[in-house]
């Protein structure tokens, strides 16, 4: 899929379990984001010219990690975000 055609990214925590063919990634939305989800995240944004929202998919998570979480989702979208449309509706909300 091009790059440019992507409006839309979502997040969530998750855990990697292992399994006998090897490591594998569980979507897990009750669960803090792992670092190889952050890592992921922080390089796609750069490549996401037309990316309008993220989307922090959360459940039966307390308030205070999903203030920090999206916290650190604004943040890493204000400094690497290709989407300049996206980056100043930020600033303007804060």
């Amino acid at each position: 899929m091009p790059v440019e055609r992507v409006v839309e990214v979502h997040i969530a925590g998750g855990l990697i379990k292992k399994s006998d063919s090897g490591p594998v990634y569980v979507d897990a939305h009750e669960r803090e984001i792992i670092p190889e989800t952050w890592q992921m995240f922080d390089a796609m944004l750069p490549q996401l010219p037309n990316v309008k929202a993220v989307c922090f998919e959360c459940e039966n998570v307390n308030e205070t990690l999903v203030k920090e979480t999206l916290k650190k989702i604004r943040q890493r979208v204000q400094e690497k975000s290709a989407c300049e449309a996206l980056v100043a509706s930020l600033e303007q909300a804060a």
